[in-house]
């Protein structure tokens, strides 16, 4: 069934305890002020969860995450180092696999996010980083792609090509994405390719005026009250082609834009952002000896930065996937752990929330409230299309009838119904379990694939006069959480 979480709890079955996690809190001090209002410039440091370069800081907070002998240090280096520094409201929630269960050969990540507020004073700034982590195994030197949230856009014409502020017109309270490459490997072995310069166009710079060269694709659009999906997918062939690729280099001169790739074995990573009809592309080209994998213990890392700051900024999250390079298929990405925070705990963090009929995970400074606590490891649920009495439009159901009800989960372009576990499904409020021996794997909406169709009794639902939807819970084989839900029309008889 579909769990409507209570704002800031955690139900006790998405939840369980996480003592034998750890990360270690460093912060820099640096200057951030190029987005503030006048008013606020240069008038503090900023204290940031990270290291130089910051993707080694992502890196060793994955490795450690999985070192079960050294749970003590969690809750003490988290208070230490929130105390030792000026917290900005930085806090860090990531993808999570068991140690040592991590898939190895992750070329694809895909998720849905949604801004539901972004109320910020003038260019107040806010910014939710999604560290993607890549690396081959063996060698030293790592790579990130970056999917990042601001609550400000930045407009401009394709492309720019600077050291240190970004140039373009800043506009207050209308949250942008940025999809980016940073090269913390600081070899000059990174490039960027836009195929929608109007929606995306690029912008190369160095991060914070350090020598860090950086290129974002950076949406035109305002996201605000929008639901966006971000796909990254590695592609299996290398690339042939190094004339067009957009990077910054330093030479004896200084820095400067050159638009082709050296000698070296790339291959290419690709990055699409749809909003509503509209996809837009844009594509990174990284060392195969150094980028050919998405890290398997935390394919993805979410940061804060300057949640404690007023102006709420509000962000869903959810269906999150993975793909294998051994398989091509799309698998939910279920599992997360809330990996540190510093600061009042209550002003900002990650808790389960119910956006449109389905459990997301919302990432915001919405407090005083309750958020999860660092260490707590939880299921986000994929959602999957159910259809209930299959063939009907109104699914009339009559509360007291002592027949069954026929619900199908549905195979669709993101998810595989024959992965589903038939025992695990409840059904209805009261969680009804299957009636018949085993489900029935059969095309029931008529497009060609393997649906999975189950019968539950009417009586062992819970559904009753006045109920417009009806929603059922399970998990695949694998373990991973799902959910659904559809409407339906009671009867009075």
């Amino acid at each position: 069934m579909m769990r409507h979480v209570a704002r800031g709890r955690c139900p006790p079955s998405l939840c369980h305890s996480a003592d034998h996690h750890e990360i270690h809190l460093r912060s820099l001090t640096r200057r951030r002020d190029q987005d503030l209002p006048n008013t606020e410039r240069g008038t503090y440091i900023v204290k940031r969860l990270s290291l130089l370069p910051l993707v080694a800081f992502v890196f060793a907070a994955c490795e450690q995450a999985t070192d079960p002998d050294r749970a003590a240090e969690l809750s003490t280096n988290a208070t230490t180092n929130s105390a030792a520094a000026q917290c900005n409201g930085n806090m860090g929630v990531r993808a999570y696999f068991a140690p040592g269960l991590g898939p190895q050969d992750i070329t694809g990540l895909r998720y849905k996010f949604h801004v539901a507020d972004n109320n910020q004073a003038g260019l107040g700034l806010k910014i939710l980083f999604g560290f993607i982590p890549l690396y081959t195994r063996g060698a030293e030197r790592t790579y990130s792609l970056e999917s990042n949230l601001y609550t400000l856009g930045l407009i401009y014409d394709h492309p720019i090509c600077t050291t240190w502020p970004l140039l373009g017109t800043r506009v207050g309270s209308e949250a942008s994405l940025r999809l980016a490459i940073p090269d913390y490997a600081g070899l000059g072995k990174i490039g960027a390719k836009t195929f929608d310069p109007s929606f995306f166009p690029l912008q190369s710079y160095l991060i914070d005026n350090l020598p860090i060269p950086k290129t974002d694709a950076i949406s035109q659009l305002n996201l605000n009250q929008t639901t966006t999906e971000v796909v990254i997918t590695r592609r299996p062939d290398l690339v042939s082609d190094k004339t067009g690729w957009s990077r910054l280099v330093s030479d004896n001169t200084g820095w400067k834009c050159v638009d082709s790739l050296d000698d070296d074995t790339y291959r290419q990573w690709d990055a699409s952002a749809t909003v509503g009809p509209t996809t837009c592309n844009v594509a990174f080209a990284l060392p195969e000896s150094n980028a050919r994998f998405i890290f398997s213990d935390c394919p993805i890392d979410f940061r804060t930065e300057f949640y404690l700051f007023t102006g709420l900024f509000k962000v869903y999250l959810w269906d999150f996937q993975f793909m294998r390079e051994s398989t091509g298929s799309w698998e939910p990405l279920t599992h997360w752990i809330v990996a540190d925070q510093c600061g009042d705990p209550s002003a900002y963090g990650v808790r389960l929330e119910d956006f449109e009929g389905q459990t997301v995970m919302e990432i915001s400074n919405d407090g005083p409230r309750s958020f999860l606590p660092v260490g707590t490891i939880f299921d986000l649920p994929f959602h999957v299309s159910v259809d209930i009495k299959p063939g009907s439009d109104r699914n009339p159901i009559n509360p007291r009838s002592r027949g069954v009800i026929p619900v199908a989960i549905l195979t669709t372009d993101t998810f595989d119904a024959t992965t589903v576990d038939p025992e695990s499904i409840r059904f209805g409020p009261d969680g009804a379990a299957k009636a018949h021996r085993q489900g029935h794997l059969e095309d029931v909406d008529g497009d060609g694939d393997l649906d999975l169709l189950l019968h539950f009794r009417t009586q062992e639902t819970g559904i009753q006069r006045g109920d417009t939807e009806a929603s059922l819970s399970g998990e695949t084989f694998d373990g991973a959480p799902i959910e659904g839900t559809d409407s339906i029309a009671t009867l009075k008889n």
